[in-house]
């Protein structure tokens, strides 16, 4: 008697929740520094220095459709020295520009489903969780953004998480760091690096405030943060080199 079986995860969600879970059966931080190494970040980023001891993924993590929405995939790790850093995934099976809409269209209904769209709230994610003291009992970003471009989107009303479920259990984890600990993988299929040369209306929107003669202001804070992005592309995460060794089974 023959027993066929077959097993698909489609699209982005599937390619990225069953890549990370091999990663993690095969219990050994080796296996993300090899996924870490063919990730494209400028030559000066911090984190090509990494050299990762304690690994955690967290699989779409929900941080709320009037919060920060949900991530591909957010990873935390920790090197043996206690430096630790969080890493938050965004895929699409399509080219950046084709998953992307014009920045002028912040606020229009689907546009935090694109991916430059997506980026921003991961921004503003990470800022708010840079702040973020185990006492509060809200996720929630600077106060500043109700004055910034991202108005546009916020509306007078503050992004926020009160979940908490996730709050102990994710976002515990993944606050109190500086904010350039805070790093960003984008996966398309893009023959190359697309944030080398992507127009700036389909970039993200990194607002930063910054004081002007007295006055506050906002810049775009792209040139300043571009080295905590990174980028791949499904041909290359296929050829991960993952380290030869038996497989863990953790539950």
């Amino acid at each position: 008697m023959t027993n066929d079986s077959s097993f698909f995860m489609w699209g982005e969600r599937g390619l990225v929740a069953s890549f990370f879970a091999d990663l993690h059966q095969m219990g050994s931080a080796d296996a993300f520094a090899a996924f870490l190494s063919v990730v494209d970040f400028p030559p000066e980023a911090d984190i090509r220095r990494l050299k990762p001891g304690n690994v955690e993924y967290i699989i779409e993590p929900d941080f709320g459709n009037r919060g920060f929405g949900h991530p591909d995939a957010v990873v935390v790790v920790e090197q043996g020295d206690g430096v630790k850093v969080v890493i938050i995934i965004e895929a699409k099976r399509s080219s950046y520009e084709h998953a992307c809409v014009s920045r002028d269209q912040r606020g229009t209904l689907g546009f935090n489903s694109k991916l430059n769209g997506q980026l921003e709230l991961d921004y503003c994610l990470a800022l708010a969780l840079s702040s973020f003291e185990s006492s509060q009992a809200v996720l929630t970003e600077p106060s500043w953004i109700l004055s910034s471009p991202y108005q546009s989107d916020r509306k007078g009303t503050s992004r926020l998480l009160k979940n908490r479920v996730v709050l102990r259990h994710v976002v515990s984890k993944l606050c109190g760091l500086p904010l350039e600990n805070y790093y960003y993988i984008v996966l398309t299929n893009d023959l190359r690096n697309p944030l080398d040369s992507v127009e700036e209306t389909y970039r993200p929107e990194l607002c930063w405030q910054i004081d002007r003669h007295g006055r506050s202001t906002f810049e775009d804070g792209w040139h300043r943060m571009r080295r905590q992005f990174g980028w791949l592309n499904t041909t290359t995460l296929q050829k991960v080199d993952l380290p030869a060794r038996e497989w863990v089974s953790n539950p």
